[in-house]
């Protein structure tokens, strides 16, 4: 379980990344330059969460905007960021790392900010880790169907997955990775319901030839 145990500014140069942080992707310099004009006009409003060595489990990328407004105006306020220290007890064996990539994967899935592939990562590190189908299912929000599909991660097919977004009136592409046709019809619905589009089709890319 995570439990806070106090509230202090940091220099953001004494931060890094923790290695459970299932997010790997970096934003690009387009986001992180929104990011860093939206704390610079209102504040950051949430803390970043790090543990008591000064390692990121929550907020990596407030904590790069920050860097970025440090950089681009010098400004004093931009060189410490507010940070929640917490402390990570474990739940399900005697490893405290297990909380911090639990409590890293939430934040990300429940803003959707995660790939597939790191979703995948996040899920297969929590089987890694001992925890059942129904455990992960609990902690990430994924049906066990969905949680069994990124465990077999090793035979999916990629597919195009067309979608109706019928506030706008258009259709809509994209391309997830599924076991099946069925399997990937189930995926498209959930991707579909997260989203709020209607799923109206999906079909196997094929490999060509030569590649």
């Amino acid at each position: 379980m995570m439990r806070i145990l106090e509230f202090r500014e940091v220099d953001i140069d004494k931060l890094t990344p923790s290695e459970e942080n299932v997010r790997k992707i970096e934003l690009n310099k387009l986001t992180l330059r929104g990011l860093a004009n939206s704390i610079k006009r209102y504040g950051l409003v949430n803390p970043i969460i790090i543990t008591e060595d000064n390692k990121i489990v929550i907020g990596k990328r407030r904590w790069r905007a920050f860097k970025l407004l440090w950089e681009k105006t010098g400004k004093e306020k931009f060189k410490k960021i507010p940070c929640l220290i917490a402390e990570f007890e474990p739940r399900f064996e005697n490893d405290p790392r297990n909380e911090m990539i639990i409590a890293s994967a939430i934040e990300n899935m429940t803003k959707k900010m995660l790939t597939q592939d790191e979703e995948a990562e996040a899920i297969h590190a929590f089987n890694m880790k001992g925890l059942t189908k129904t455990e992960i299912s609990h902690i990430t929000g994924n049906p066990k169907w969905l949680v069994d599909i990124f465990l077999k991660r090793e035979y999916l097919h990629d597919w195009n997955l067309k979608f109706k977004d019928e506030k706008k009136n258009k259709e809509i592409t994209l391309v997830a990775s599924s076991v099946s046709s069925d399997s990937v019809k189930k995926l498209g619905e959930a991707i579909g319901k997260r989203r709020n589009l209607k799923l109206i089709g999906w079909q196997e890319i094929q490999e060509e030839e030569g590649s």
